[in-house]
């Protein structure tokens, strides 16, 4: 945990590494990424690496930021600065909230199993 003294404002980063994957013929597979309380924090941003190795020759990969903040009834986000060698995204990102704690959903684009990477930085206001 980091703190600033000057403005009592902190961050906390976490480092998950999860494997993202949907049984074939099932598109509307969501999986939960990560998860924060929305009663001690209002936003975090994420940099997040997928792998989907099993992809074409090479494999196919992926690098993006995501933010999410909330309002305490609805959470928002955007993702930015995102770089594949792929023509589409490997995953599609949403958030919400349930039972008080924000969560960053993520969707793959196929069947093949994705590695997901994702650092964490969270921020009370």
């Amino acid at each position: 945990c980091i703190s600033s003294a000057a403005s009592d404002v902190y961050k906390r980063q976490n480092m998950y590494k999860l494997q993202l994957s949907r049984a074939q013929g099932n598109p509307s597979s969501i999986a939960t990424l990560d998860t924060f309380s929305a009663t001690d924090f209002r936003s975090a941003k994420y940099t997040v690496s997928i792998s989907d190795s099993a992809s074409g020759d090479l494999g196919l990969y992926e690098v993006c930021d995501v933010a999410v903040v909330h309002d305490g009834s609805s959470a928002y986000v955007s993702t930015f600065g995102r770089t594949t060698n792929h023509t589409g995204d490997l995953v599609t990102f949403s958030a919400d909230i349930d039972s008080g704690n924000v969560r960053l959903r993520g969707q793959i684009s196929n069947t093949n199993t994705h590695t997901v990477t994702v650092v964490r930085r969270v921020m009370n206001t």
